[in-house]
């Protein structure tokens, strides 16, 4: 009968079970409570949920809301008898934590009522007045609060005390006075904004009651964190002590912890609650408050920014996108995959919150909660980033090494710390061995190697088969037996297993010429693994994954070469030798198909040269040039990094290229030749290393390492500034071409408006790409409707203004080609596995079209729009287009504004030689928009009708403030007759915009 009970009701969202866990936490260990003195009453209760504060050996009551549940849930605690026989029950807020024992609070005040008056006029005084008059209340005395003036009755809500003996009583006296506010329309309109405080309200009238006597508490027993506003009064009111009760509301950090408020006293009390949250930290409860609260955070640092970039690169270079299965265990909220084309995708979390936001990102995939882990089947990669880390049990970690191991088929892509002094500061991390030590004592993989590191992490690839790949039967790739050769006696075997992992990733092989085997390994290690703000080139890049390894670490890439360009398409039937536009892959790289001169890139720019085995194929005199350039373009101290093939047994410089002698030995010269070429051009701390090669071989390997001085650059800069004025004409003249190049793939010059504004042009004969790089912009000449020079320079800093380059094409290089299609476009549209397409309507994103996008990922791409701007076709789609068909056709918000719907469907069908996806509003959401809206039953029927595969549909509505239907269709026989029927229902919009042109 002396028991003191705490009580308080949680409701089904993730929050206030987060604030649950840290009620529960605070109360035990440092208030010192009891768990059977604490009652638990749980809305909508999940097994979890139940499971987790059945650990704790509270009292658990699963009720129902009270009434309509507006406001007041509390009222729910007096019908739990056992809080009736109790000596004195606090109901409490779940967003309180205690810091000290107050059961000892009831002693000092016996046989009253405890709550603290409020801290501010809720709701204003005048109001309380009001509907204590309109009931005929005796009013209560009025006390200044720390804002205004309030009843001294009108109590925070959030702590309340009542006697046992009055417990019952109280609660029905309360219930009726909250029902009738709650049914009373005159007060709750008065109220307003204020019609939460329902509760408190109606605890004031209550009081007014016989037989019920009321005691404010002091602030220490509920001290708010949350208010900046009255913090000075508050300070004032603890006069020194620091609080035994936080009412922390929502101010939490991002890592669930209560936030600091700069107060000695009251962060005191903080400290010693979040000393007892580090301690006890719950992933399941965590994560779903995480992903609730702050969706926009994800996980944290691991899932945004640039640790984000890494990963998304990390996962399409170990080629996940070419496994027919894919199991993401610990997926989140999806960020870090939604990019990526998956087969068959199988996403795992904790949080079920995590778990609905990765739907949204792939609505295709299949999905379960980590309890529900062992109903799912294995798969040919399965990726855990960031999961491992997070085990506070070394069972628990054990155990989903084990579950990692057994639903790997082929590979595994997993992350992990390998020492405890790699250990992050975060109270959520654990170690508990080197993560390597743990897949090698399974047994399970044949090798395991480090692919990648990020924040002290290092992720591993774990392989069950030297060959996950099948790249085997590459007539291209090194083959498995010289693979396990190299492993067993190679100096660098991580830096060389990453290589090959990359290399077959990307390309389908991994170089059979035998000396990269060394000479990739050895530039990554030279060139470290922590790039981030490094600008790094490769002069005679070729087909290489050294390029894609680096931007992935963090590095900006230019690649130099000028040979022959091999498309993505092409790339598993080439070898290592070709231009190859590494933005294919990789949009953050840059790739020049030109030869290396003083134009190709700004002087004093560059972090690092690198080149594997390339320019000792080039002539005595343009070796030294390009070294020349090597030394201009680096910033002082600067690395170079070369692997220069010789004869074999000699120091003479390799003399052949592509099988043709370049010229003899006497004049290509030798090691020594080349080394006192470095330092003639400004490069010092030269350090060479030869490797033999084996006697199949005709060549072994120099590595040449050296750093860049600007010292000894002054006279020779004077000098070329002295040669005839012709040299720089000429290179302008190269510059101009190459930006000619580079506007003529990006599709942002719209040529046929260019040449309609500017006549003189069109009558010249001039090529529009060539004269706007030239002169057109320079003359004030828009090269399209949506992209103004002037515009862009005014708004840009010092280097676009003072450059001499045409800004469109400094515009070009700074574009995100990843963003360029929203997502949501582009997740109706997956998977990218086509190879040409059509659009209706040309698209565009902040004034770059969607074009530029599809171009990049080397997809043959037109559109059609009757503008004929930007490149399009200027045919009516209201009448019946004869063009050859291609694998998709797009129809992203542009068959509303068609007025012939019957002809407009059956050129798509025509069109489409596979696969078509429809982007298009919602039936009477946009009534004002085009002339029609649509319904997922006119799609459906459509598909029946013509014998599609509905691959998806469902309604968007992320996007803006739009509700779109979404549908993707596939044909079952190419080349079918299109048909159409009356039943096909389509809302006509009778005040629409109609048939707009749709940029």
């Amino acid at each position: 009968m002396n028991k003191v009970l705490f009580s308080c009701v949680v409701d089904s969202q993730p929050k206030f079970r987060w604030q649950c866990n840290i009620y529960i936490n605070t109360l035990l260990k440092l208030a010192g409570v009891n768990p059977e003195d604490i009652y638990i009453h749980v809305i909508d209760p999940d097994p979890s949920f139940l499971s987790h504060l059945t650990g704790f050996g509270v009292n658990i009551v699963s009720v129902q809301r009270w009434g309509e549940g507006k406001y007041c849930n509390k009222f729910v605690q007096f019908e739990t008898d056992a809080l009736c026989d109790a000596h004195f029950v606090f109901l409490c807020d779940c967003d309180l934590a205690f810091v000290d024992d107050i059961r000892s609070l009831p002693l000092l005040y016996p046989d009253r009522i405890l709550a603290k008056t409020v801290d501010a006029e809720n709701p204003p005084l005048p109001i309380l007045e009001e509907i204590f008059d309109r009931y005929g209340l005796r009013k209560p005395p009025v006390v200044n609060t720390c804002v205004g003036k309030s009843y001294e009755t009108n109590c925070n809500g959030g702590f309340l005390g009542i006697p046992g003996s009055q417990f019952k009583k109280f609660g029905q006296i309360w219930g009726v006075y909250a029902t009738k506010l709650l049914k009373d329309e005159t007060i709750l309109s008065k109220l307003g904004k204020w019609s939460h405080h329902v509760d408190q309200i109606s605890f004031c009238m209550a009081l007014t009651e016989p037989n019920f006597t009321f005691q404010s508490i002091d602030t220490k027993y509920n001290t708010p964190t949350h208010q900046q506003n009255f913090l000075p009064q508050i300070i004032q009111q603890l006069d020194g002590k620091q609080p035994s009760i936080l009412h922390y509301h929502s101010n939490l950090n991002q890592v669930g912890l209560l936030a600091f408020v700069g107060i000695p006293n009251i962060d005191a009390s903080v400290s010693k609650v979040n000393k007892v949250l580090k301690s006890c930290f719950d992933n399941m409860l965590f994560w779903d408050f995480r992903y609730s609260n702050n969706p926009e955070l994800g996980s944290g640092v691991g899932s945004r920014g640039d640790t984000l970039e890494l990963k998304r690169k990390m996962l399409k270079l170990s080629a996940v996108e070419r496994f027919a299965s894919v199991l993401d265990v610990g997926c989140g909220d999806g960020e870090v995959l939604a990019f990526l084309n998956l087969s068959e995708y199988v996403g795992i979390d904790l949080s079920r919150e995590a778990l609905e936001l990765s739907k949204q990102k792939r609505p295709n995939g299949k999905y379960y909660h980590f309890s529900e882990k062992n109903n799912v089947s294995s798969a040919d990669v399965v990726i855990c980033l960031d999961v491992l880390i997070h085990q506070s049990k070394y069972d628990d970690y054990k155990d989903l090494i084990n579950y990692l191991v057994e639903k790997t088929d082929k590979r595994l892509i997993v992350s992990g710390y390998n020492s405890e002094t790699a250990l992050d500061s975060s109270y959520m991390c654990y170690y508990f061995e080197d993560l390597k030590k743990s897949l090698d004592d399974s047994g399970a993989f044949v090798q395991v190697f480090t692919l990648a590191k990020y924040r002290n992490l290092e992720v591993l690839v774990a392989d069950k088969a030297i060959d996950v790949l099948g790249v085997d039967n590459n007539h291209n790739d090194i083959g498995q037996l010289v693979l396990r050769e190299h492993l067993a006696s190679h100096p660098l075997p991580e830096q060389f297993l990453q290589s090959v992992a990359v290399s077959r990733g990307s390309f389908g092989w991994f170089t059979k010429h035998y000396p990269r085997a060394f000479e990739y390994p050895w530039i990554l290690e030279k060139l470290g693994e922590d790039l981030k703000s490094k600008v790094i080139a490769d002069f005679g890049a070729g087909i290489s994954p050294l390029p894609l390894m680096l931007s992935m670490n963090g590095a900006k890439v230019f690649t130099v070469d000028y040979g022959k360009p091999v498309l993505l398409k092409d790339v598993f039937q080439k070898n290592e030798w070709g231009f190859f536009d590494y933005s294919q892959i990789d949009a953050a790289i840059s790739s020049i198909n030109a030869r290396l001169s003083d134009e190709t890139l700004p002087m004093s720019s560059l972090d690092a040269w690198f080149s594997v085995s390339v320019i000792e194929h080039t002539p005595a005199t343009e070796r030294r040039k390009i070294l020349n350039v090597m030394s201009r373009t680096l910033k002082n101290n600067g690395d170079i990094l070369l692997t220069v093939d010789l004869k074999r047994g000699t120091n003479f410089l390799w003399n052949y290229n592509a099988g043709q002698e370049v010229e003899p030995f006497d004049i290509h010269g030798t090691l020594d030749d080349l080394l006192n070429e470095l330092g003639g051009v400004g490069f010092f701390d030269i350090n060479v290393e030869i490797l033999p090669m084996p006697e199949a071989e005709r060549v072994d390997i120099a590595f040449i390492s050296a750093k860049c001085t600007k010292t000894k650059m002054a006279v020779h800069n004077l000098v070329v500034l002295q040669k005839p004025n012709f040299i720089s004409i000429l290179f302008r003249r190269l510059v101009n071409f190459r930006d000619s190049l580079v506007l003529r793939r990006s599709g942002l010059l719209d040529v046929n408006w260019y040449l309609q504004q500017n006549q003189d042009i069109a009558e010249s004969g001039c090529k529009p790409y060539k004269h706007y790089v030239s002169c057109g912009w320079r003359e004030k000449r828009l090269p399209s409707q949506d992209f103004n020079p002037e515009w862009y320079i005014k708004s840009h800093d010092d280097d676009v203004v003072t450059s001499t380059r045409c800004p469109l094409v400094k515009y070009i290089d700074s574009i995100d080609y990843n963003n360029i299609v929203p997502w949501q476009v582009l997740k109706l549209m997956r998977p990218l596995n086509f190879s040409s397409m059509y659009e209706l309507g040309n698209k565009k994103n902040n004034g770059v079209p969607y074009s530029v996008f599809y171009k990049r990922k080397g997809i043959d791409y037109t559109s059609i729009d009757l503008n004929g701007l930007d490149g399009a076709l200027a045919l009516d789609l209201n009448e019946h287009v004869d063009l050859p068909a291609r694998e998709l056709v797009a129809n992203i918000g542009t068959s509303e504004h068609v007025r012939d719907q019957k002809i407009l469907f059956q050129n798509i069908h025509n069109l489409s030689s596979s696969r078509m996806v429809h982007w298009v509003p919602l039936a009477l959401k946009h009534p004002e928009h085009g002339y029609w809206g649509y319904d997922e039953d006119f799609f459906t029927e459509l598909a029946k009708l013509n014998n599609y595969i509905v691959e998806k549909l469902y309604i968007e509505k992320s996007f803006k403030s739009w509700h779109l239907v979404c549908c993707a269709f596939k044909k079952r026989v190419a080349g079918s007759v299109f048909k159409w029927d009356k039943r096909l229902h389509i809302t006509l919009n009778v005040n629409g915009s109609g048939g707009i042109s749709y940029k």
